[in-house]
């Protein structure tokens, strides 16, 4: 008895050669069938429905066609063979041919049909293959180079860290056989088109040395992530993005958290986190933060370095926190409505949206206070009044300025005094 092993799904050529008792090929017979056996029951298939039944056939026995008299003579086989696409239960068949009502024909004996079972996870393991060439230490990921001339889509040759393609095109088919969303920019711009889905994707710059940007063109980026790149274009208002160790300038309706990023002139659309950011042009061609009429909520944290303008808020609901470690503000007189607070160590600080009836919260004093006070090795005061009662004539002080001068002069006093003892 020969046996065959199949994956789940396939569609099994049921084939058999007939003969007469001389062994000669036996053309031209019309009751020649096959049944199905499952082992594990002893039920046999209907082939109406495709279901093994102890009972109750429509079609038991499949009619087997003569393929060609004359030049495969004898040669029989179920029209469209046995579609195994149902049989989840990976059973071991029996195919048995038979003669009915004739007996002239000399039939092969059953043969053993194994569907499933560990066949079935080879196109996985080879899949794990394929990731493998993709995989370049950070992710596995489709490689993008503007210079390379390859649109060849072969997986697992092309789009590699070694052989990166040339094209949208080739990008969208590659991510497409392998299922993943992740693009490796290795050289060049890449233009995001309607032509692929970008929701809920990674795209990136992996080798060292080399920075690739990215243009999103209008298209969603909904839930993406970019890091170590530039990144350049219009969003879809409403959609979030998340970049790290980016370049990112000329944006759009952009909202988001921007990490570590080197950042240019931004529209929002909803709300901007900054964390540890400077600006990416020089301090005589700041960034421009403009807001617009929409209800826009910005916080900027820890930035670090350049100029930053914050300009074009109109919406009486719109915040901006602004915590600065250096660098210039520069508070617009476009801002004609909304809420800016004002944090940290400011080189160069201009407020012209005061006078345009934008309400800016100062707090700049009090920020250097602390600053001072824990650099000389006391708790971080949380306030001005905190700061009166140390000096300890409430009242006296005007300006937040003036708490630090003299809290600085007091420090220095302290200071001399020790170094005399």
């Amino acid at each position: 008895m020969t046996a065959l092993r199949i994956t789940t799904g396939t569609v099994e050529p049921i084939q058999i050669l007939a003969a007469d008792v001389l062994g000669a090929p036996l053309p031209g017979k019309t009751d020649l069938f096959v049944r199905v056996r499952r082992d594990s029951d002893g039920f046999y298939l209907d082939w109406a429905d495709l279901v093994f039944k102890a009972a109750g056939w429509t079609t038991r026995d499949q009619l087997l066609t003569e393929q060609d008299a004359v030049l495969a003579p004898g040669l029989y086989a179920v029209t469209g063979g046995l579609d195994t696409a149902t049989f989840t239960d990976d059973p071991d068949l029996l195919i048995i041919s038979l003669q009915t009502p004739g007996t002239d024909a000399v039939l092969p004996t059953p043969a053993e049909l194994k569907v499933g079972q560990y066949v079935d996870d080879i196109p996985t393991t080879l899949a794990h293959a394929d990731f493998a060439a993709y995989n370049d230490g950070q992710y596995v990921a489709v490689n993008f180079d503007s210079t390379a001339a390859n649109t060849n889509t072969v997986v697992g040759v092309d789009g590699t860290p070694d052989n990166p393609v040339s094209t949208e095109a080739a990008v969208i088919s590659l991510l497409a056989s392998l299922n993943i969303r992740t693009v490796a920019i290795q050289l060049g711009t890449r233009t995001l088109t309607g032509a692929g889905t970008w929701t809920d994707s990674v795209f990136y710059t992996c080798a060292q040395g080399l920075f690739g940007a990215v243009a999103l063109n209008g298209q969603s980026v909904n839930a993406s992530c970019f890091h170590d790149l530039i990144v350049t274009g219009a969003m879809v208002s409403g959609d979030i993005v998340f970049a790290r160790d980016c370049v990112a300038f000329d944006l759009l309706n952009v909202s988001g958290d921007f990490w570590r990023c080197r950042v240019g002139d931004m529209t929002p659309a909803g709300f901007l986190v900054f964390k540890n950011c400077s600006a990416s042009t020089p301090t005589s061609n700041p960034p421009v933060i403009t807001l617009g009429a929409g209800l826009q909520t910005i916080a900027i944290q820890d930035w670090n370095g350049g100029g930053l303008n914050i300009g074009g808020m109109a919406n009486i609901d719109s915040e901006v926190d602004i915590d600065m470690v250096s660098g210039e503000l520069d508070l617009l007189a476009s801002n004609t409505a909304g809420t800016i607070i004002v944090r940290g160590m400011i080189g160069k600080y201009t407020d012209d949206a005061t006078a345009a009836d934008a309400t800016v919260i100062d707090l700049r004093g009090d920020e250097r206070l602390r600053y001072v006070h824990k650099a000389f090795g006391g708790e971080p005061l949380q306030t001005a009044t905190h700061t009166r009662a140390v000096i300890g004539t409430p009242g006296s002080i005007s300006t937040p300025d003036g708490v630090v001068d003299q809290v600085v002069t007091q420090v220095n006093a302290n200071v001399a005094t020790f170094r005399q003892q």
